[in-house]
C-alpha cells in the first residue's frame, strides 16, 4: 500500500488547477507567424527531452472538473492558454499520485502493472531505444533549415532531470520545444510529440510575457499501427513454458510447493501468499492456453513484434518520428499547414485509415497519422515511472552486430538522471 502525504499535493494541484483555469478564460495563444522570423531568430532556443528512452504509456489520467489536463474525450490533445508542457507532466504525475492514494489506486496500480509487464520483453531484447539524441537532432535540423534559424543559439537539456525546468530562465525571452516520444497503451503505435512555446515581449512589455507563450504549436506524429497476427499453437506453447519458467523461477511454485506440504500449520500470512501465487499462475496459464489473444496479454506480444530483427519495427517508428517531425516544422515556417482551429471546435472529423497526412486538431495542435485516427492521445504525458523502467539483469540479446556491440552501446547510451 502506498503512503504519501496527500495534502501538500492536493494543495499544490488545486493551486495549479485553478491557475490554469483562470488562464484559460483569457485570449487564445496564437501560432508562429511568418512576420515575427526577425522575434525568433533572436530567441535563445531550448530543445527538452522529456525521455530519453523508449517508455509505454500507463492508460491511467487524472481529470476533475477543471479540465486543466491535456486532452479531453475524443483523443484530441488540448493545452489550456499559459500552461507549459512541463506543468502539464507535472499536474498529471500529481494527479495521478493523488488519484491513485485517494480516489482509485487500485485502477492505476493496474494499469501501472500493464505497462511493466508490456515493458519488460522489450527491456529483455534492449528494445528500449534512445529516443532523446535522434529526435533532438531532428528538431535542431529543422531550426536550421528555418528562415530565421541559421544562427539561433540551441541549447539541449535533459527532461528527465526534476530541475529541468529551473535551468531555463524565466526572466529572459526564450524559444523551448519540448519532446516526448512513448509507445501507446497496448503498445499499438510509438506516439512523439513536441510542444513549440515562444516566450517574449510584444509591443507594451509586462511581465505576463515570462509565463505566458506569445506564440504556441503543437505537433504529434502517430508510428503506423502495429497490428496483431493471429495466435498459433506455437505460441500458445510457447506462452504456457514461459509461464511455468516464471512460476518455478520466482519462488512461488516452491512456496506453494512447501504450504500444501504444511497444510494449516503455516502462518496466515504465508497461506494467503501462496494461495494469490497460485491463482495468479492459474490465471496466466488460462490465458495463454486460450486461442485468440485476450487484452491481458496482448501488449506483450506486440512488445515482441517491436523487438523482432534488433528492434527493427521502433527503429523505423523513431526514424519516421524524426523525419515527420522535422516535415511539420518544415510547413509551419513556411506557412503551409492546414488552417489552424481554434480550441473551442470540436474535433469529429472522420478519418479515412490507410494515409499519412498532417490534419489540424483543435488549440493550434498539427498531427501525422495514417491510422484513422484509433490512437488515443490523451495519455502521451502519462508515462511508466522511471523507477519502475528501469531494466533488470539481461542478457545481450543476438544481434548482427554483435552482443558486445549491442552491449556497450547500451551502457553508453544509459541514462543519467537520477530518478
Amino acid at each position: 500500500m502506498i503512503k504519501i502525504k496527500t495534502a501538500p499535493l492536493a494543495a499544490g494541484v488545486l493551486m495549479l488547477a485553478l491557475s490554469t483555469a483562470a488562464q484559460a478564460a483569457s485570449k487564445e495563444i496564437d501560432g508562429y507567424r511568418s512576420e515575427r522570423a526577425s522575434l525568433a531568430a533572436s530567441l535563445p532556443v531550448h530543445i527538452v527531452a522529456l525521455d530519453q528512452r523508449v517508455r509505454p504509456q500507463v492508460d491511467f489520467v487524472y481529470q476533475d472538473v477543471t479540465r486543466y489536463m491535456p486532452g479531453y474525450p475524443g483523443g484530441t490533445p488540448q493545452f489550456n492558454s499559459g500552461m507549459s508542457t512541463g506543468q502539464a507532466i507535472g499536474v498529471n504525475v500529481l494527479g495521478g499520485l493523488i488519484a491513485s492514494a485517494i480516489v482509485n489506486g487500485a485502477a492505476y496500480s493496474e494499469a501501472k502493472n500493464r505497462a511493466v509487464a508490456a515493458y519488460q520483453p522489450l527491456q529483455q531484447a534492449r528494445c528500449d531505444l534512445p529516443v532523446d539524441t535522434p529526435l533532438q537532432q531532428a528538431v535542431r535540423d529543422a531550426i536550421a533549415r528555418a528562415p530565421w534559424g541559421a544562427a539561433v543559439a540551441v541549447n539541449l537539456t535533459d527532461g528527465e532531470d526534476d530541475a529541468w525546468e529551473k535551468r531555463i530562465p524565466k526572466d529572459q525571452p526564450r524559444q523551448i520545444f519540448t519532446i516526448t516520444s512513448s509507445l501507446s497503451p497496448g503498445l499499438t503505435a510509438l506516439v512523439t510529440s513536441v510542444d513549440v512555446a515562444a516566450y517574449a515581449p510584444e509591443g507594451e512589455v509586462k511581465s505576463a510575457w515570462r509565463k505566458k507563450p506569445l506564440w504556441r504549436d503543437h505537433f504529434i506524429v502517430v508510428s503506423d499501427w502495429l497490428d496483431l497476427p493471429p495466435k498459433t499453437t506455437a505460441e500458445i506453447e510457447q506462452l504456457v513454458a514461459e509461464e511455468e519458467r516464471r512460476f518455478a523461477d520466482s519462488g512461488a511454485q516452491a512456496m506453494v510447493a512447501r504450504v500444501k506440504e504444511k497444510g494449516r500449520v503455516g502462518r496466515s500470512s504465508e497461506l494467503r501468499e501462496a494461495a494469490d501465487a497460485r491463482k495468479l499462475h492459474e490465471k496466466n496459464l488460462e490465458l495463454a492456453r486460450e486461442e485468440s489473444w485476450s487484452a491481458e496479454i496482448e501488449d506483450q506480444r506486440r512488445a515482441r513484434l517491436w523487438s523482432e530483427n534488433d528492434c527493427a519495427r521502433l527503429r523505423s517508428a523513431i526514424d519516421l518520428a524524426g523525419a515527420e517531425l522535422g516535415r511539420m516544422l518544415d510547413a509551419l515556417y513556411a506557412q503551409q499547414l492546414p488552417a489552424r482551429r481554434s480550441s473551442k471546435e470540436l474535433d469529429n472529423a472522420f478519418e479515412r485509415p490507410g494515409e499519412r497526412q498532417i490534419r489540424a486538431l483543435p488549440g493550434g495542435v498539427y498531427v501525422s497519422r495514417n491510422e484513422g485516427g484509433s490512437v488515443n492521445l490523451n495519455f502521451r504525458y502519462s508515462l511508466l515511472p522511471l523507477k519502475e523502467s528501469k531494466p533488470a539483469d539481461r542478457p545481450a540479446p543476438p544481434s548482427a552486430r554483435g552482443a558486445d556491440a549491442a552491449a556497450a552501446e547500451h551502457t553508453q547510451d544509459a541514462p543519467t538522471a537520477s530518478q
